[in-house]
């Protein structure tokens, strides 16, 4: 180096400073981008972690509220078949007490049992056990009973209508 000029001896120290220089703030900076990756990972994984429980939560949520709304339809849809059941079997009883005021009034016919019904068409049957004798008593019970059948199926149509 002795037999360098002075400004080239200059510029070599320069040139020296600034590439020391450099690589310091380099090496510092790449330090930080180290340091920032990490804590960006930390931050991420928590936030995660906290939007997965929130998340969690807000639809746990929102399956009760669905499902205390769908069985809160089913409970009503569930009390109006069993109202509508009721109003028929009041129907029917006020039916069957008439007949039964006035037997006189309605000639009735022998309804099939189950058995002799036909199972293509919907029809009325009576069902009496099998094993029990029809007598004239049971007979003139029977043909009472039968004229219900023309309420029952005005009711059953009203239901498919």
């Amino acid at each position: 180096m002795k037999n360098l000029k002075f400004a080239t001896k200059f510029l070599l120290v320069i040139l020296s400073v600034s590439i020391v220089s450099l690589a310091a703030v380099m090496i510092v900076s790449y330090g930080g981008l180290l340091r920032l990756a990490k804590y960006s990972q930390e931050v991420n994984s928590e936030l995660g972690l906290y939007v997965s429980e929130n998340s969690k939560a807000a639809l746990i949520e929102q399956a009760e509220a669905y499902l205390s709304r769908l069985s809160q339809v089913k409970a009503n849809k569930c009390n109006e078949t069993l109202s509508q059941i009721q109003n028929d079997v009041v129907v029917m009883a006020g039916y069957l007490e008439d007949i039964y005021e006035n037997p006189g009034s309605f000639q009735g016919k022998m309804l099939p049992l189950p058995h002799e019904a036909s199972a293509d068409v919907p029809e009325a049957t009576i069902m009496i056990p099998e094993d029990m004798e029809i007598t004239a008593e049971i007979e003139k019970e029977m043909l009472l009973i039968s004229n219900a059948e023309y309420l029952d199926i005005t009711m059953l149509c009203c239901k498919f209508l």
